[in-house]
């Protein structure tokens, strides 16, 4: 591949994306049956509005009560 190939060629055409209303367990479950590590978040247009990697999952996960971990 050359360094002025297209993203286009490269990237990902049909992404796995959530709302940002998404529950975080959902966005877990996605991450793993999909094997990725990143998740972009977009709103009802379909515009992005952010991405949930697997490190802002860990860093909500500690703050998440004991009890109410799996």
């Amino acid at each position: 591949m050359k360094i002025d190939t297209p993203v286009e060629l490269i990237g990902t055409r049909d992404p796995v994306v959530a709302n940002p209303g998404t529950h975080l367990l959902s966005i877990v479950d996605r991450m793993e049956n999909n094997d990725i590590g990143r998740i972009p978040i977009v709103d009802e247009e379909g515009c992005l509005v952010g991405i949930v990697t697997r490190s802002d999952v860990l860093k909500a996960y500690d703050h998440i009560p004991t009890k109410l971990r799996r």
